[in-house]
């Protein structure tokens, strides 16, 4: 950021805007609107009326078409205003179309949008593989009547599979399913643990609806929390409350660091603070056990989707498609506890799950490659593993049902 005696000009200005703001480099849109924002700023405030309240072009300025600290800053906190203001109507939006309670609103605040993105996202996945090779165009929408009220249009589902890979991109772990059906299906609709949530309608196949997903997600957290509620609990005891039994914001900061959970990256610095700022449901200022077991949790999440995000990443940059990421995480989740696979898990996930045939020496070798230590294999180590096994059989595809 330019010190306070520096003056920066208006291509420096929107710099430091979209750099304060990552998510608007992919943002056609967004970055209209922050150039919006520097134009307000160029504006001479002698031309604008003095009466109303102060906007942007009502801010001091050095020279025409250059701004300072002061500017840039209050041009960022505008920014932000704004962009808040627009996320905030999107969850309005989705809380009345999904007849979504507030207890919904209170644990996905500054979530829900992106939930439902990957939830669409996820959905026209879904559509994708169902689709006939030459599928007929879609029907058209239900007949309305003279209110509005037509025929009823079932509720958008995903199915089981799909509900776990869109859990595993937001971070929330899942037991391994007990096994599939005939179909493919993960038995038991989502598998142990999976598909109790109260209250859920569930689809065929296990399939829910959005607001099933948010249930079901809730459900897992509830389950995961429960897990770890010793451990936060022997943390707490080395704080003091206050009055009302609640911690202070530097005890909750203390808290994640002594967890393990303290933020070692940029992203996660600037996702942990905002969790942080938003985790006060009540906004007492102070932070109860449940508003603090519910921001551990969001935090791990969050280091779940970095991990997935980096796992990504590797698989693209050993050439594995989409569909044969998804086919090789089916295979892990399968045949690994806690994240790790043994050698003979190992074995097993390459033959049974993914139709890869070779020796136990050939095996042996290949491991010797990938996982020299002799000791159990992460996702990119097996995706490595199997990689390692296709180039030494001439690129033999995966087995992908």
């Amino acid at each position: 950021m330019p010190g306070r005696a520096q003056l920066t000009e208006r291509g420096g200005l929107l710099a430091l805007l979209v750099e304060l703001s990552p998510e608007s480099r992919a943002d056609p849109e967004e970055q209209t609107r922050l150039r919006g924002i520097v134009e307000d700023f160029a504006t001479d405030p002698s031309e604008e009326p003095s009466k109303g309240p102060p906007t942007s072009r009502s801010l001091a300025w050095t020279r025409p078409g250059h701004f300072g600290f002061q500017e840039a800053l209050r041009a960022a906190w505008l920014a932000r205003e704004r962009r808040e203001a627009r996320h905030r109507e999107r969850e309005r939006g989705l809380l009345r179309r999904h007849g979504l309670g507030p207890e919904v609103r209170r644990e996905f605040r500054g979530q829900l949008v992106e939930v439902h993105a990957l939830f669409e996202e996820a959905r026209a996945l879904q559509r994708q593989r169902e689709a006939p090779p030459a599928a007929p165009p879609a029907p058209p929408p239900p007949p309305q009547g003279p209110a509005g009220e037509g025929l009823a249009v079932a509720l958008p589902r995903l199915r089981a599979q799909e509900v776990r890979h869109l859990m595993g991109r937001l971070g929330v772990s899942v037991p391994p399913p007990k096994g599939e059906s005939r179909r493919g299906s993960v038995d038991g609709g989502l598998g142990d643990g999976l598909g109790a949530a109260a209250g859920v309608e569930d689809g065929e196949d296990g399939a829910l609806t959005f607001a099933g997903l948010l249930a079901e997600v809730r459900a897992r957290r509830r389950e995961l929390m429960r897990e770890r509620q010793d451990l936060v609990e022997g943390v707490l005891r080395g704080f003091r409350k206050n009055t009302r039994g609640e911690l202070s914001m530097e005890d909750v900061c203390s808290i994640v660091g002594e967890l393990g959970l303290f933020p070692n990256s940029p992203d996660l610095q600037r996702h942990v603070a905002q969790l942080i700022e938003e985790g006060d449901a009540d906004g007492s200022g102070g932070w109860s056990l449940a508003e603090l077991a519910l921001l551990i949790q969001r935090v791990d999440e969050r280091l779940g989707q970095l991990r997935r995000s980096s796992e990504d990443a590797r698989a693209e940059e050993m050439s594995f498609s989409g569909e044969e990421v998804r086919r090789l995480r089916d295979a892990f989740d399968r045949h690994s506890a806690d994240g790790e696979m043994s050698h003979e898990q190992a074995e097993h996930a390459v033959g049974l799950r993914l139709g890869l045939r070779l020796s136990q020496r050939s095996l042996a070798q290949h491991l010797e490659v990938v996982d020299p230590a002799c000791g159990s294999l992460c996702f990119v180590k097996f995706m490595e593993l199997v990689r390692s096994i296709q180039n030494s059989q001439g690129g033999l595809l995966l087995r992908i049902d």
